[in-house]
């Protein structure tokens, strides 16, 4: 496992702990992390579904389409670059002010 140098590999009790990051939890980021893991958890259960459909073997083998309202669009476009690696699948399509399967209310 990568260590800096002036770890002690001999033994992890004699390093110093990790320090803190300075990454800020706002309201905001908050929000907008709550906003994308209730979209996870809804993505998850019509993977599921679509898993025991037998359409999927795994949530690798899916391309996720979200339809979403002007604001949740916008939110979920802010995070275009890492939405395959948060919903676990292969591709990630976000679709403004459209109607399908996969539907929620985020506030």
């Amino acid at each position: 496992m990568p260590h800096p140098e002036s770890d002690n590999i001999e033994s992890i009790f004699m390093n110093d702990m990790p320090k803190k990051s300075d990454i800020e939890f706002s309201e905001e980021f908050k929000k907008k992390w709550d906003v994308i893991y209730k979209l996870r958890e809804d993505a998850k259960k019509a993977l599921e579904i679509k898993r025991a459909e037998k359409v999927i073997g795994a949530s690798l083998e899916a391309k996720l389409t979200i339809f979403a309202d002007k604001s949740v669009y916008e939110l979920i476009n802010s995070f275009k670059n890492e939405l395959s690696a948060i919903f676990i699948v292969s591709a990630v399509e976000v679709v403004e002010d459209g109607k399908g399967d996969f539907t929620g209310e985020f506030t």
